[in-house]
């Protein structure tokens, strides 16, 4: 997944805006059946509209048309007639231009209908997750267009509300991988792999994975090497869970090293004992390593998985780098289920 700024005319958004004003996303959908997100940003470029988005996302690309720190138009406007008919716009008054980030996903299947393909909502549910982190902005205040004034935007998760929560779901608890991380003695600790064995029982009790139900005979018989296997053979399902972890998590460990030096990490994980997941993650940790201003990439080791590891290696490896070997002094030891 690719990142561009292709930023709007500056007469299509507003001013500056404080960071501390930021406290909610609201998600749209640019109602073309088969567009980009290049394509977006580069007519709102060339194109003095009155109208604009912080972010397009589509299945391979985010593009920022809008800074952060400037307020997009769109989702000001009086609130729609239909509104109290429809349900629509009860966060008016609430959310606006300048306290929210609007992120636009495009519909790149041009098919008569609108819709957004699974990467699509992979990427827009990655960015939601950096940005809740970055202004902590809680779930529910992530919203639709709809809920601020009643338009009907983005309509495939208005009219379809199962959608809508099943995209919300992407953004909770059930994405993060377990990680431990161990800093001069302290241990952070995030989501146990639990949560993620949780979300392929779901996939796996309403059938939607063919692949799940022919590596295991019931839903008790998930583990982590069915869901690797599952990944080897292609399951979109478990590819959506297993790489939106592994997205989380190197955004965590990114997010830990703006605050802590570091010059090794090491990684204990089952999951990444798997060359196709490593590749991946080891993508996703250089692609967060340029997100850092002045770093350089810190090397991270792939570790031999033992499930005996976890906080009393990560303290005797950081023991033993400090006091014995003093080659690397600031090496973070990481547990990943």
């Amino acid at each position: 997944m690719k990142r561009k700024t292709i930023l709007a005319n500056r007469s299509n958004y507003g001013g500056k805006r404080k960071r501390t004003d930021i406290r909610y996303i609201v998600i749209h959908y640019t109602a073309n059946d088969g567009d980009s997100a290049e394509a977006n940003g580069r007519y709102f470029q060339t194109r003095v509209t009155g109208t604009s988005a912080h972010y397009f996302v589509d299945n391979t690309e985010i593009v920022l048309s809008v800074p952060e720190e400037s307020t997009a138009w769109a989702v000001g406007g009086k609130k729609y007639p239909s509104a109290d008919s429809t349900g629509g716009g009860k966060w008016f008054g609430k959310c606006t231009n300048k306290n929210s980030i609007s992120i636009e996903l495009c519909d790149t299947m041009r098919d008569g209908k609108y819709d957004f393909s699974e990467k699509t909502l992979a990427n827009a549910a990655l960015l939601c997750r950096e940005l809740m982190q970055k202004y902590h902005i809680p779930l529910e205040n992530v919203i639709r267009h709809f809920d601020v004034v009643g338009k009907i935007c983005p309509a495939p998760f208005v009219e379809n509300t199962a959608a809508w929560q099943a995209f919300r779901e992407r953004l909770g608890d059930e994405m993060v991988e377990m990680v431990q991380v161990e800093i001069d003695g302290k241990i952070v600790d995030m989501e146990g792999i639990q949560k993620l064995l949780q979300r392929a029982s779901i996939y796996y009790a309403h059938g939607s994975s063919s692949v799940l139900l022919s590596l295991a005979k019931t839903k008790e018989d998930l583990s982590i090497q069915t869901l690797i296997e599952a990944y080897r053979l292609h399951d979109p399902y478990v590819r959506t869970i297993l790489e939106d972890g592994l997205d989380r998590l190197a955004i965590t460990i990114s997010n830990l090293l703006i605050v802590n030096d570091a010059s090794r990490i090491f990684m204990n994980s089952e999951v990444l004992q798997e060359p196709l997941l490593q590749h991946y993650f080891l993508e996703k940790m250089h692609e967060q390593f340029r997100f850092i201003l002045n770093f350089e990439s810190v090397p991270v080791e792939i570790l031999n998985f033992r499930s005996d590891r976890g906080a009393q290696g990560a303290c005797a490896l950081a023991l033993y780098e400090r006091l014995i070997n003093h080659s690397d002094p600031d090496a973070f030891f990481c547990e990943q289920a």
